[in-house]
């Protein structure tokens, strides 16, 4: 009897062991998360007038805590290529950029495991030159309309006196030649004029607006000056440069009843000049 009590506590213990060692799990290995996604550019995304030594940043990380190394991909075009690779900086220095260009970047990250986070594609333009360039046109005196002198050859062409007394309305057309859309950012045309009489407002400046087809009024000189150097600029400038020959037109009318004596008539554009 004392016997099988011996055998049937040993057989339980024996049972007892070979299930727990059945219930022990084999060690799994950690799930590896991929890197956190680079983010936070800087320049920021859509970014203007951007130094030309501007560096690159982002934020980056892993979320295990792993080393991470990022690729960079740069370039004036979209998608930009591979610039550097395997760094473990957050930051690129692109080298001295030109002037007035839009750069395109992306970030690729990729921890000790192998996985990859691909970054968003984001572009910054840089600003524009600090100095200026100035081109000149080259005018072409075409025609009038109402009553005037006509040019006078010894003076030089033209010479034109516009409005003669008891006419209203003349106006002297001139055509400019040799600008350029891709430099201009200021339009200038003015004269050089001499003025009889006593109104405030001498000759008024209008240079024809291409997209609706009609004159823009500019300004107008002073007539109390009598001789005198006018100047008028106008913003969104390369509405009035054609693009088939960058030709400019210009209207110089006098609406009063005197004379405005019109000697030299000029046009130039300043804009960014190109590195």
């Amino acid at each position: 009897m004392k016997y099988w009590k011996i055998f049937l506590i040993g057989a339980m213990i024996v049972s007892l062991v070979i299930t727990v060692n059945c219930s022990k799990k084999e060690p799994t290995e950690p799930t590896n998360n991929a890197p956190n996604v680079p983010s936070s550019p800087l320049p920021s995304n859509h970014a203007i007038d951007q130094s030309i030594d501007v560096d690159l940043s982002w934020t980056g990380g892993d979320p295990d805590g792993d080393p991470v190394t990022y690729d960079v991909y740069f370039g004036t075009s979209s998608p930009p290529s591979l610039f550097s690779d395997n760094q473990s900086a957050i930051t690129y220095d692109p080298g001295t950029l030109d002037y007035n260009a839009r750069y395109y970047w992306k970030i690729v990250a990729e921890d000790k495991q192998g996985a990859k986070s691909e970054g968003s594609i984001w572009e910054f333009t840089t600003e524009k030159a600090t100095y200026e360039e100035t081109h000149f046109a080259s005018g072409t005196y075409d025609s009038i309309i109402g009553n005037f002198y006509d040019p006078d050859p010894d003076s030089g062409a033209p010479w034109i006196a516009l409005s003669a007394t008891d006419t209203l309305g003349t106006m002297a057309f001139w055509t400019f030649h040799g600008l350029s859309q891709a430099v201009v950012e200021t339009l200038v045309v003015g004269a050089w004029s001499y003025d009889d009489g006593w109104d405030l407002d001498g000759e008024e400046y209008y240079v024809y607006h291409y997209p609706d087809a009609t004159w823009h009024y500019w300004g107008s000189s002073d007539k109390t000056i009598g001789s005198h150097f006018f100047m008028a600029s106008g913003s969104g400038v390369e509405e009035y440069i054609r693009d088939s020959d960058g030709a400019v037109f210009l209207m110089l009318k006098s609406s009063f009843e005197d004379i405005s004596h019109i000697k030299f008539v000029f046009c130039q554009e300043v804009g960014a000049g190109k590195r």
